[in-house]
Order: C-alpha cells, then structure tokens, then sequence
C-alpha cells in the first residue's frame, strides 16, 4: 500500500516542483521538494505509531461489510467458520475485493498482536482493517503537511510581494511586474520587457496615496521617482537593442550608403538615450530615419499614459488636493503624456458589480465614470482614435480607426471589399439618429449626407455605405 501512496506523493512532488520552479523560481521550488519529503515522513511515521488501533476500530465494519448486513455473526470457533473457496466468492460476488485466494489459502493462524487462530474472514478483515487504516493516516496527514507548507507559502508571498510599479495595457489585458532592475533580469525581468514591446501605449499606475498597512519598496511614496525608475529600466532594455543593432549594421556601414546612414542614427539615438531622456523625445532628420526608427520598436519610443492611483477619499475631486498627482500632471504635460486619476480599490469592487449597481455605486461616490472608462477614453486620445459605428437590424457595431481616416478606409475595416468597391457614403451623427428614431426619419429631416471618397470620419458617425465589387 505504502508503494502505491509513494509513487503517487512523487508525482506530486514533480508537478509541485515544476509549478513553483516556473511561478517563484529555484528557491521555492526547493522548499517545495523539502516539504513533500518531511510530509512523506511524517506521514510514515503517524501511520505507523496509530495504523492498529485505527484498525482496531475499522475491523468490524470491514467485516460486516465483506460478509453482508444480514449474516450470522463470526462463530467463535474457526473451524466453523466460512471455508476459503465460500468466503472468496462472497467476496468476488460483492466486487469488493480480488486477489486473496492465496493468501487465505496459506492458512494464517496468528494476526499481527498475536490472538491466536482466526478465521479465514477475520484473517481478511483484520489486513483489510490494517492496510486501509495506514491509507488514510498517510495520506490524511501527508495531505495536510502539504496544505500547511502551502498556506504558509502562499502568506509568505502575500507578505514579501513588492508593490507593482507597472502595468501595461496589450489586447485588452493588463501585463505587471515591471520592478527596479527588470532590465538585469529582476522581477518578471526581460521576459516581462520582450512581452510589452509589442504593445502600442503603455500604461503606468503610480502611486499617489499613502497607507501604512501598504508597504512602499523604497520606503515611502513618492511618484516622480517611480517613474523615473520605470523610465531607467525602459532605456537600459532599448540600449541593449540599440547596441545588438549597432554590432549587426557596422560590419556592412563600410559597403553600404544606406546601413552607413542607418549606423548614424544609431549612433545619435544611442547617445540621447544615454542622457537618460526617452526616444519619444528624439528628433530625426527625415522620413527614413523616422521609418528606421519605428522599426526598432523601442519601448520609450511608446506614448504614455499614467494612472495616478489615489485614496478612496480623493476621488470625488479628480485628486485635486493630492500632491502627488498634481506633480505627475506637472510632469505628463511637459512629456506629452495622458494623465487620469484612479482608486485601484474602487476599481476592484466596481468590476464585480452588474450595469444598474455599477451605476448607483458610482453615484453615491459622486463620479461619472470609472477609471477603466478614464482609461479607454486617454487611450483613444493617446493614440489617436476614435469611432464610427455601423448599425442594423441585428446590431449596431463601432469600429476604431485612426482620426483622419476618410470613408473608403473606414470602410476597409469592415471587409476589404467595402473598400475596394466604395462608391458613396450615408452618413449621420449619432445623436441627431437617436433623436429622430430611424435613418429614414434622419433622411426626411435632412440629417444624412451623402458623402465620397476624400470625406473625413468624424468620431460618432454612423455610416451606411455604398460599394460594388
């Protein structure tokens, strides 16, 4: 019994051990193997001390669960007790057991506290009794060592997690674990930067607020710093693509006017950054060189939007009494960057809320809108976006397009061939549609322009269009 319980507390052991090794690294995955093995043991050891009176205890429901709730009691007697071949077909009939022919065949005269003869049944029920009684003490207190060690794992975490300085928004998800020394492999490390350089904008939470019960990992608050922080290990990551690039483009710089052209770049880039200023701020000298530019997909390169995260209490008047915010907002407006304030406590309990609560709770908070609402709407700014919307019968959809799209792009985004074959556009705003109640009504009222190919979309159009292919 104990082989099958070990091999199964190894298996355990593995895949505890792969997923700590890939969640919290070598350290814990090591105290991991520790505990299963001091778990193994000491379940050993209670099932050894206290599997007999355990069995003791078990016996005679194991007997009268192989012999059935309606048998006569055992006799006293062995010898008129039930023969090896009946009590091993009443077993085999039940389907509780198989195997035991053999061993009831070999005639066991003693059990384990020497009572003296049994009965083929008692023989059976009394190692039943025993080998299930060592089950469940082994496995009950192995599985309870493993619960402790895990809890006590798991506080462990909660109590040494450092706060998170960045998160970034990518497909409608937030990344985080951006830390000091990311760029040399701390935190989530290079596999964190490689994941967000794909991203468009980044968004930076900062914290404005201070609480006590909320531990700072530089011991007190102070936003400016935090940024920069972020700002430091985002220059150090692009320096290292920088200078790969730079190794790469000079063995051609000689041969070639172009990757020559290139290297100087390069070269000037390199050295701005190393200023400790952003490549958003780099200006180049002409369209390849902003081409080439955007090419390295350098992350201070991105647009950025930060969330200045505030008390509950500073809320209602946007952080307009908080220090801290103000100096962010001092400091986005001579970077270029969008700034909207949040409570990151607010937000957690507002995104378990249904529509109609979500609107009341709101309300008694005196807001308008949520944070993640802020977010979509500096985002479109940041980027340069806004929507236009098509609707029907079935639905009524918006689509995100770069501000200065004109109609046959925007048509474009529905299906190639809306582009392809543009002929014209119905256009209405949205809000003259809903007033009147229909597109015909809009029509008759003469709200719906009939637009061309060089019209400009404007945010909250609604727009039928004409094509053919």
């Amino acid at each position: 019994m104990e082989a099958y319980i070990f091999d199964l507390a190894i298996i355990a052991l593995l895949a505890l051990f792969a997923w700590r090794g890939a969640a919290k690294g070598l350290v814990l995955s090591l105290c991991g193997l520790a505990a299963v093995f001091v778990a193994f043991f000491c379940a050993q050891f209670l099932s050894d001390q206290f599997y007999v009176p355990v069995g003791g205890i078990l016996r005679p429901i194991v007997t009268q669960t192989i012999r059935g709730a309606d048998a006569e009691p055992v006799p006293s007697n062995p010898e008129e007790g039930y023969t090896v071949d009946e009590l091993v077909a009443s077993i085999q009939e039940k389907g509780l057991f198989e195997g035991f022919s053999d061993f009831l065949e070999q005639g066991v005269a003693n059990d384990e506290v020497g009572h003296g003869p049994l009965s083929p049944l008692d023989a059976l029920a009394g190692y039943l009794s025993q080998a299930i009684a060592r089950a469940l003490l082994f496995g009950g207190s192995f599985l309870a060592i493993l619960l402790i060690w895990f809890l006590a794992s798991h506080a462990l975490d909660l109590a040494f997690q450092l706060p998170i300085l960045s998160q970034v928004n990518t497909a409608g998800g937030l990344i985080a674990g951006l830390v000091k020394g990311a760029s040399k492999g701390e935190g989530l490390g290079n596999q964190f930067l490689s994941n967000i350089r794909e991203v468009d904008a980044i968004v930076h939470v900062v914290r404005c607020f201070e609480d006590s019960n909320v531990v700072h990992v530089d011991g007190s608050v102070n936003p400016l710093r935090d940024i920069e922080t972020i700002d430091l290990e985002l220059i150090f990551s692009d320096l290292e693509i920088l200078e790969r690039r730079i190794a790469k483009v000079g063995k051609g710089a000689r041969m070639d006017k172009g990757l020559a052209k290139e290297q100087g770049l390069l070269e000037r880039l390199k050295a701005h950054l190393e200023e400790g200023k952003l490549a958003l701020t780099f200006q180049t000298e002409d369209e390849d060189e902003l081409s080439l530019l955007a090419s390295y997909n350098l992350l201070t390169g991105k647009p950025v939007i930060f969330a200045a995260n505030v008390a509950e209490e500073e809320l209602a008047d946007d952080g307009a009494g908080n220090e801290g915010v103000a100096r962010v907002r001092a400091f986005a407006q001579e970077s270029g960057s969008e700034v909207f304030v949040i409570c990151a406590q607010i937000e957690q309990e507002i995104a378990e809320l249904d529509e109609e609560e979500k609107a009341m709770f709101l309300e008694d908070l005196g807001l308008k809108e949520s944070g993640l609402e802020k977010l979509i709407k500096a985002s479109y700014r940041i980027l340069g976006l806004h929507s236009f919307l098509t609707a029907g019968e079935d639905e009524t959809r918006a689509w995100t397009i770069k501000v200065g799209t004109k109609a046959p792009a925007a048509a474009g985004k529905i299906h190639t061939d809306f582009e392809r074959g543009f002929i014209k556009a119905e256009v209405v705003n949205y809000k003259d549609l809903l007033e009147q109640g229909s597109l015909a009504a809009a029509r008759e009222k003469g709200l719906v322009g009939m637009e061309g190919k060089e019209y400009v979309v404007k945010d909250g159009d609604v727009i039928l269009f004409r094509f053919n292919v």
